[in-house]
């Protein structure tokens, strides 16, 4: 995620309207700042893909850990990056291809 944090946590708590996010690790030092999170929800709301389709409503539950690192600068979130595993969450949708036999 780069500068559209708030676009694309609203896209997902649309797709998952009963999720959490918990910040597990925090650590700052100096004007950098670095999270790592739990995210868990279920899936009732269409969900954005990266190629703009919508993923319908699966109806499964979603956990998966992720890590944002953030530079302020006069005050400001000046870097934002946001790291997480999207074949997780893709695997967990049920959404992964079967695998050739």
């Amino acid at each position: 995620m780069r500068s559209a944090q708030p676009i694309a946590w609203s896209r997902d708590k649309a797709a998952f309207p009963d999720s959490t996010v918990t910040v597990d690790v925090i650590v700052e030092q100096g004007e950098t700042i670095a999270a790592e999170w739990t995210f868990i929800g279920t899936h009732t709301g269409p969900l954005v893909m990266p190629d703009g389709t919508e993923l319908p409503p699966t109806g499964k539950r979603v956990e998966l850990t992720g890590m944002e690192l953030v530079q302020v600068r006069d005050g400001k979130a000046a870097v934002h990056h946001a790291y997480w595993d999207n074949m997780a969450v893709a695997g967990q949708l049920g959404v992964l291809p079967e695998p050739a036999t």
